[in-house]
């Protein structure tokens, strides 16, 4: 049987890792849901040990409830070792919300990733073992201190296209083979990836 608890907002830490994000109408929404139902999905939280009272499922909640001033919040404990922990977190948030896709490359793997069940136009690693962030730090880093080329008439023609849900953005980012995020308001077709062998070419003298 499933048992819930009330325990102390302010026990409960918030997971380092989480990548979960909302927008301002998401957050308006789960925010107006709470003042009227209360808290009717109690917080996921690990009780391992090193890992107690860090939230698994529920970051967004337990915020706004800190916002109203709540005291208490309803919990839910689970013994997860930090790395069941991490996949459940994931696998939580995985069909809601926006998701911090920097906090993604920087901690799990891209392999775990697919395996949580994302696919791999969501996550930008085509055939590469490589984000698209690490493939451009990776060139940053080996252009760094080079001059700057500059090379007009780079653009042939600029299309605007307008989408009416997220469904036709998901469609449209398997055809081109990109990520669309909100961050980015425009892309290149084919994707402008430099290549990180032309820049071997170049030695320090």
């Amino acid at each position: 049987m499933m048992e819930i608890k009330q325990i102390k907002t302010s026990e409960l830490k918030s997971a380092e890792y989480n990548p979960r994000e909302m927008t301002e109408t998401q957050n308006k929404d789960l925010k107006d849901s709470i003042k009227k139902f209360g808290m009717v999905d109690p917080i996921i939280v690990n009780k391992h040990e090193g890992r107690e009272n860090i939230v698994i499922g529920g970051h967004q909640r337990l915020r706004i409830c800190e916002d109203m001033l709540m005291a208490e919040v309803p919990v839910f404990y689970l013994d997860l070792d930090i790395e069941k922990e991490k996949e459940l977190n994931i696998r939580l948030n995985k069909n809601t919300g926006q998701w911090d896709f920097d906090k993604l490359a920087n901690d799990f793997d891209i392999d775990e990733l697919l395996d949580f069940g994302f696919k791999e136009y969501e996550l930008g690693f085509f055939g590469n073992k490589m984000s698209n962030k690490q493939k451009k730090d990776k060139v940053n880093e080996m252009y760094n201190g080079m001059p700057e080329f500059e090379q007009d008439e780079l653009v042939h023609r600029t299309l605007f296209i307008h989408f009416r849900n997220d469904e036709d953005v998901e469609r449209f980012a398997k055809l081109i083979s990109q990520r669309v995020t909100p961050k980015n308001k425009s892309y290149w077709f084919p994707e402008e990836v430099k290549d990180v062998r032309d820049s071997e070419k170049y030695e320090e003298k």
